[in-house]
């Protein structure tokens, strides 16, 4: 749907105009987007009619033009996606130096912090094994105990086993 907004009747305290705004804004957008699909469909379909292209290939470059298009029609959008991959890498390397206190690419550091743990685990699998020997040892003894107290009642009571 083409549309036009006059903003010369903009009231920003109307809801209807920012409706009528809102509707506007996403057909245009979402117009803009079909024809950028249908542009890549018919490159994709282009370049699959080569029979000399091999299909790895042909799928990367073709996911690289889809960027290149995309560019051209809508520079905000590629440059906020690739801001904000940049950006959200960035802010996680920060995160985890702010809870490590090292970078996430010192290797060195990796090794040690592997070690420490790999050290606080075995530790800690011995001592559960050697809590279950325990208690497992307890178990023993608490049913030999109660069949100990089994054979004395019956004895006391004549009879046999």
């Amino acid at each position: 749907m083409r549309g036009a907004l006059d903003f010369s009747q903009a009231n920003v305290k109307d809801h209807g105009w920012w409706l009528k705004w809102r509707y506007v804004t996403r057909s245009l957008a979402a117009e803009e987007h079909t024809e950028l699909v249908g542009n890549l469909y018919s490159l994709s379909l282009a370049l699959l009619s080569n029979s000399r292209i091999d299909t790895a290939a042909q799928h990367k470059s073709t996911l690289e033009r889809y960027s290149t298009l995309r560019e051209s029609k809508q520079p905000w959008a590629a440059a906020l996606e690739s801001q904000y991959l940049r950006s959200e890498a960035d802010e996680y390397a920060v995160q985890w130096e702010k809870l490590t206190g090292w970078k996430p690419n010192d290797a060195e550091a990796l090794a040690k912090w592997e070690e420490e743990i790999r050290n606080a685990t075995s530790g800690k699998r011995e001592e559960r094994e050697r809590q279950a020997r325990q208690e497992q040892n307890r178990l023993d003894t608490f049913h030999a105990a109660v069949e100990e107290i089994r054979k004395k009642r019956l004895k006391q009571q004549g009879r046999r086993r």
